[in-house]
């Protein structure tokens, strides 16, 4: 068996370990490997899936966060789209429902994480933000975590020639 890499989730302990192995995932001093005792590089990543899940708790935990940008980003967008959507009885291209916003009983699910972050809930902020012009969604779209993942979803779909909408 030949190992080709390591994956782990984000504790101290298991940095520390890391750095131990000679891998370091500090930005600035980036070397995601270490080697083994044969000589052969062994990649390191962090889980994504738990990232992901760290990520939406803690968004939800704070309410809201500072994007590179200096704006604001507030998990209320989130509670206003769901419940636009449970009123209207519709959805706006998302799988947002209230299990996504009120996930605590479920936090292990990733599904719920990933779709709560995806560019789908970003685009359908957006769409209620410049299209419907809805008070609740007049926020800042320069660079935020949400519309980053929609605009970079709609460089994807431009380069294969879909349409976002």
């Amino acid at each position: 068996m030949v190992i080709v890499a390591l994956i782990c989730d984000g504790p101290n302990c298991n940095r520390v370990m890391l750095t131990e192995l000679g891998a370091s995932l500090d930005p600035s001093t980036s070397r995601p490997f270490f080697h083994s005792p044969s000589g052969k590089k062994v990649y390191v990543m962090l889980d994504v899936a738990h990232m992901i899940k760290l990520v939406r708790n803690t968004f939800a935990n704070q309410r809201s966060f500072i994007d590179r940008e200096g704006d604001v980003v507030k998990w209320v967008y989130l509670e206003e789209l769901e419940a636009l959507q449970q009123t209207e009885g519709l959805r706006l291209g998302n799988k947002i429902t209230r299990a996504h916003i009120y996930f605590q009983r479920q936090k292990m699910t990733v599904r719920l994480a990933t779709q709560l972050l995806s560019s789908s809930v970003a685009s359908a902020i957006d769409f209620c933000n410049k299209v419907l012009h809805m008070p609740q969604f007049q926020v800042s779209r320069k660079n935020n975590f949400l519309y980053g993942c929609a605009r970079y979803r709609y460089r994807q779909l431009k380069k294969t020639s879909q349409s976002v909408f």
